[in-house]
């Protein structure tokens, strides 16, 4: 990544990273002090964007490291959060909300470029910050959990590197900034108890 764009991130991002980053249901996860179903609900929602990155944009740098795939990891929180929470009565919480299910499908569609923008956003977020999610969310941390966080680290900052004639600098700077207004959202809807049809 180059300086001048590494540079843009910091300065034009800035405002919706710091929205998603202290909002409080981030909050409540990195203080421990949160609820577990909406710890549950988190996942589920972004789940779906770990799936569509790793099957269209890291399919082949799996093969080289293996923590790049983050989805069994996830799965893994979720089974143990439904196992504790979900019943009959409360099956919504496992459905993703509209929200997630609008841009997902618009992430399948869009050329694969624009997927570094999540790529990003979510893997940095979860090897920089995870260490101390980690502790703070256990036992249900298995997604920030890595045999080298440096490396997952290292490789994302490769594979955004990667010049493609499909997304230039300023429109990778807007889909950073559209994907940390989406966590804003969705953070907005679970902390708040929205269902999952709003």
């Amino acid at each position: 990544m180059s300086n001048t764009l590494q540079q843009r991130l910091k300065t034009e991002t800035l405002e919706s990273h710091k929205r998603a980053e202290n909002h409080p249901l981030m909050a409540s996860f990195i203080s421990g002090k949160y609820d577990e179903k909406q710890l549950l609900q988190f996942l589920i929602n972004i789940k779906p964007t770990y799936e569509v990155v790793e099957e269209r944009l890291l399919s082949s740098n799996i093969f080289k490291n293996k923590d790049l795939k983050r989805t069994p990891a996830i799965t893994k929180d979720i089974k143990t959060l439904t196992q504790k929470h979900v019943n009959e009565n409360n099956l919504d919480l496992l459905k993703p909300l509209k929200l997630t299910e609008e841009r997902v499908s618009k992430a399948w569609a869009k050329p694969v470029a624009y997927l570094k923008a999540d790529l990003y956003v979510r893997w940095l977020a979860d090897f920089y910050g995870g260490r101390l999610l980690s502790a703070k969310l256990a036992p249900f941390n298995q997604m920030y959990i890595c045999d080298n966080s440096q490396q997952v680290i290292s490789d994302v900052r490769s594979i955004v590197d990667i010049s493609t004639d499909s997304i230039g600098d300023d429109e990778f700077v807007n889909e950073v900034n559209s994907f940390f207004e989406h966590h804003v959202t969705l953070f907005n809807q679970i902390y708040n108890g929205i269902s999952h049809t709003a």
